[in-house]
Formats: C-alpha cells, sequence, structure tokens
C-alpha cells in the first residue's frame, strides 16, 4: 500500500528522515536558547549528540539511506549535513576557534561517525561516553588544555 505514496522502500527512507529535520532544527534551537560563545558551541556538538530512542530509529533510517546512495544517489539528503556543518562553523566562530573551518569539519566528521557508531553499538556509546569525547574535542579546537611543549623537550624523555 505504502508504494502507491512513493515508489520505493529508499524513498520512503528518505521521505521519513526529510521530515524529521524540520523537528530537529526546531529543537535545536529550543536547546541552544540563548546560550552564546563556548556554551553554544558545546550545546551544539551535545545536541548532535543525543541518543533519544526516536533519535536511534531516525539514524537506522539514515544509515539505509546512505547505503543505497550507489543505487539512488538522489536519494541522499546532502542538506542537512551541509546545515550542520554551517551549525558548527557558526558556533565555532562565536566561540573565538582559532581555525572555525577545521573546527566546524571536525565537529561534522565527529557527529556523523557517531551516527553510526550508535547503530553498530548502541549499547557502547552511552551519553556519558559521547559527551566525554565531545568535550575533549570542543576543549582542544577552543585551545583549553593545550599548552606549546617546552623547549628542549623530547618525546618519551623524563
Amino acid at each position: 500500500m505504502v508504494t502507491n505514496y512513493v515508489p520505493t522502500r529508499t524513498e520512503l527512507i528518505t521521505n521519513a528522515v526529510r521530515a524529521a529535520e524540520s523537528r530537529w532544527r526546531a529543537d535545536l534551537g529550543a536547546h541552544l536558547g540563548d546560550l552564546s560563545g563556548a556554551d553554544r558551541l558545546r550545546a551544539t556538538v551535545e545536541w548532535h549528540l543525543t541518543t533519544d530512542p526516536e533519535d536511534l530509529l531516525l539514524r537506522t533510517l539514515w544509515v539505509e539511506m546512505l547505503s543505497s546512495a550507489h543505487s539512488d544517489p538522489n536519494g541522499v539528503d546532502r542538506q542537512e549535513p551541509h546545515e550542520a556543518r554551517e551549525e558548527f562553523l557558526a558556533a565555532s566562530l562565536a566561540a573565538g576557534v582559532p581555525d572555525a573551518g577545521l573546527a566546524a569539519d571536525v565537529l561534522s566528521l565527529l557527529t556523523r561517525g557517531y551516527y553510526v557508531a550508535t547503530v553498530e553499538e548502541p549499547a557502547h556509546w552511552t551519553p556519558e561516553r559521547a559527551g566525554r569525547v565531545a568535550r575533549a574535542v570542543v576543549d582542544a579546537l577552543i585551545g583549553i588544555g593545550s599548552a606549546p611543549p617546552s623547549q628542549g623537550a623530547r618525546p618519551g624523555r623524563g
């Protein structure tokens, strides 16, 4: 009966993922509120690493949609990842990240990889574990905890 409305399973999945995207944008806006600077960057990354049951289901559909890219390149949504990178770029710029473009790329790869990892190993990638990784990456990108190496120090020598 579904094929009366869409011709393929891939198109059905793509439609479901695209319909969820508008809700994601509204949810992200509510999550960020009036945060600014590094807090906004951290909250943006945190939001992308949620593990609600609905998120897990949508990620499974998203992975299935991506797996059909070889047979239906038009079935892959390329707008949402672009928008996510733009969100990371804006948040990185607002946080004063020295290389905001690199930060946006790193955070895009981190979150996209996380989406796949939660489908592969949902029990391993708990919110706590993902949050710890995300905080370490964001802190490294904004320069917290990074001190220049001391002069004359050689790795592995005490």
